[in-house]
């Protein structure tokens, strides 16, 4: 997602973007067959996060210090 002569490319972003939707639309729909409603999945996801609290926190801490040395990295600091 990072080119070296032109910077930050959103075409990758923005088929992340649309296969991740359609593959969240996919499990809704999945998840509406076997009676957990269509957003289980964001359910199960804010279970792990309530239960997890501290790991969550110090891991998105350390994602986006490495996402900001290597902006700074990239951009010759």
């Amino acid at each position: 997602m990072w080119d070296d002569y032109f910077g930050f490319d959103w075409y990758p972003v923005q088929q992340a973007a649309i296969f991740g939707t359609l593959g969240m639309i996919f499990l809704g729909l999945i998840g509406m067959t076997e009676g957990w409603g269509f957003f289980w999945m964001f359910e199960r996801i804010g279970t792990f996060v309530s239960a997890h609290e501290e790991a969550v926190i110090i891991g998105v801490l350390v994602i986006a210090m490495g996402v900001y040395q290597f902006i700074r990295y990239k951009g010759g600091y």
